[in-house]
């Protein structure tokens, strides 16, 4: 996999940022159709469940990734990487939340 998918001035579109915004609109377009059409899950409540998923998969990645690499070094919270299975217990968190 190619890290930099295209340069555009300052622009730098990388194929992480693509694949996370897939990770968010392939269920916006194959969950939320039939949840909807059922009618399991009213309108105005879907967004805001896909909101919560959404970041409590960020967050989990990142803070499991942290608790793993615990110290980080001086000066050095931010830099570092993110975890899947983090990231699958911050969205369930999330989405049920």
């Amino acid at each position: 996999m190619h890290p930099y998918l295209f340069h555009l001035g300052g622009f730098t579109l990388t194929s992480f940022s693509v694949l996370v915004a897939l990770s968010v609109i392939a269920p916006a377009l194959l969950v939320c159709p039939p949840l909807m059409r059922r009618h399991l899950v009213p309108l105005r409540v879907l967004p805001w469940m896909m909101i919560g998923a959404f970041l409590g998969g960020a967050l989990g990645a990142r803070l499991w990734n942290v608790v793993e690499q615990w110290p980080p070094p001086a000066g050095e919270w931010w830099s570092g990487g993110l975890t899947w299975y983090g990231a699958a217990l911050g969205y369930s968190i999330g989405r049920v939340g």
